[in-house]
């Protein structure tokens, strides 16, 4: 988990942009792997409404490669619902209650 929070955060940070600065701080101060979860999903939404498609893949596909394979449904469904879906989307993941993400 430190290795994909670390790239993130670099990602994030990358970006020089105060709400990419708000989601990388929210990485640095998760408490739990709930919290750390919702925060590389936001950084996903950031990253792929204010880069290139190639760039925010790029960093899903690390990240997915990096996070513990525990995690990756929950990664991974977030990315998909970024990246597949009706063109009307607006880049928003849909995540459910606190309870169902750790179940």
């Amino acid at each position: 988990m430190a290795a994909s929070k670390m790239y993130m955060i670099d990602m994030l940070q990358l970006q020089r942009d105060v709400q990419g600065s708000s989601i990388a701080i929210a990485l640095q101060t998760s408490r739990d792997d709930a919290d750390l979860l919702q925060a590389f999903a936001e950084g996903l939404v950031f990253l792929h409404a204010n880069t290139k498609p190639t760039v925010s893949s790029r960093v899903a596909e690390r990240l997915l490669e990096t996070i513990p394979e525990e995690h990756l449904p929950f990664l991974q469904s977030a990315w998909d619902g970024l990246t597949t879906g009706p063109a009307e989307a607006t880049n928003v993941i849909r995540l459910g209650d606190r309870e169902s993400r750790s179940a």
